[in-house]
């Protein structure tokens, strides 16, 4: 996968589409319906630059805002933008990874993320990590598009003075060859099916799910946007779509996509609408517009047992069938010993146990997320087993005052025999 902010959606773009998503006048409704309340602390996750935390800080008071994001890029704009607030919120941005997320348990009030879910391939593992750092009795929200694709639009009926419109059309296409070559946002939507959510929410252990929709609509012949907003969308369209269009340019082999005198043209044609739109931002009879379907599903997280996701047993379950096929080569060597790892991440802190004696395997996890400790150890003694390969901070299981390998063969190998 490319980097999200250069090939997909960059600082500017997710500015601008959270213009259509985002209205205003709704930010205490949605804010209301998620349940935030004043002393509340509130997690972004996938923060990106910070659109959903602006949003839900300017319609809230005293309440302490975190955004956490991979993309470097967006957190500076996300920065930026925090620097010059001066709202009654406390907001603050740090880099991290959903799928382990630098919090510990039970710190947040509210985690909230908006297309997060979509977007990540184990997205069981990133609601398994919501959970964990948000506090017993708190709520967790995801905003989600119903469609990425099937969205709502009308082309507008523009006169005849705005000669570019053929044209653009043309380059718009020409662009779509270029980015699907290199990577459509099919590569990117790789989570789960945005129908699907408020049924995760649901397996997840949350409890009072709720969803509500919420209709989007943008067009710039509407008298109900502001002078100000409209030169801002058109503005930030326009430098979103160069730049990712650059960015996509200078990658090998671009130019048998979109030749250097296309290039051209793109810039220029693309220029020539931002250009027309500025010029005519009374106007209030093309109606070009986007439209779509969002919808904010909202679930509480009580107290009760952690639940264990299905696809972390059936991942468990597994390690256990590939360690139990080294049984043999266990009983030719004749081990009796035990070993511990130790496998600590940002907010949590978990132990691992494995114990070898003649053909019994045996792994137990201790801890904030033993179940997850476990299949770290089946994985790290799948990978011992098969590779004698180890990360710096792991130990060795140790037979005779040594490490030991398995070679090819099933021989005993020490750390010797490999030099």
């Amino acid at each position: 996968m490319r980097e999200w902010s250069t090939y997909c959606q960059n600082a500017d773009f997710l500015e601008k589409s959270r213009m259509l998503i985002m209205n205003r006048d709704m930010s205490s409704q949605v804010a209301g319906w998620i349940g935030i309340k004043p002393g509340d602390t509130v997690l972004d996750v996938g923060c990106g630059s910070g659109e959903l935390t602006f949003y839900l800080a300017n319609a809230t008071d005293e309440v302490i805002y975190t955004g956490v994001d991979l993309d470097a890029p967006l957190l500076e704009r996300a920065q930026q933008k925090a620097d010059a607030y001066t709202g009654g919120c406390k907001l603050s941005f740090v880099q991290g990874n959903a799928l382990e997320l630098p919090f510990a348990d039970a710190s947040f009030d509210v985690v909230v993320s908006q297309t997060l879910f979509t977007s990540v391939a184990d997205y069981e593992k990133v609601m398994q990590e919501m959970r964990r750092v948000c506090r017993p009795g708190g709520r967790i929200a995801s905003l989600t598009p119903l469609s990425f694709t099937q969205m709502c639009n009308n082309p507008g009926n523009y006169p005849a003075d705005a000669t570019w419109v053929a044209e653009y059309q043309r380059c718009f296409d020409k662009l779509d060859q270029l980015y699907t070559a290199y990577g459509s946002m099919s590569q990117y939507v790789v989570g789960i099916v945005p129908m699907k959510v408020p049924e995760l929410f649901s397996s997840a252990g949350l409890e009072h799910v709720s969803a509500y929709p919420i209709g989007t609509f943008l067009s710039l012949s509407n008298d109900a946007m502001t002078e100000a907003d409209k030169r801002r969308y058109i503005t930030l369209d326009y430098q979103a779509e160069m730049e990712k269009f650059q960015a996509h340019m200078r990658l090998p082999g671009a130019q048998d996509w979109v030749r250097a005198d296309e290039a051209q043209q793109i810039v220029e044609v693309f220029a020539q609408k931002r250009d027309y739109l500025l010029a005519h931002l009374d106007d209030n009879a093309i109606w070009e517009w986007l439209g779509n379907t969002f919808l904010l599903v909202v679930g509480d997280h009580t107290a009760q047992q952690d639940i264990v996701p299905n696809y972390e047993l059936e991942q468990l379950d597994k390690l256990r069938a590939e360690t139990n096929q080294y049984k043999a080569v266990l009983q030719r060597l004749n081990i009796d010993t035990q070993e511990w790892w130790h496998h600590s991440g940002a907010g949590r802190t978990a132990s691992v146990t494995v114990t070898i004696a003649g053909t019994d395997i045996s792994v137990q996890g201790v801890g904030t997320t033993p179940v997850h400790a476990m299949t770290h150890g089946y994985r790290k003694l799948v990978g011992l087993l098969e590779t004698g390969a180890f990360d710096a901070y792991d130990t060795a299981l140790w037979y005779a005052g040594q490490p030991w390998y398995v070679g090819p063969d099933e021989q005993l190998l020490t750390s010797e025999d490999l030099e």
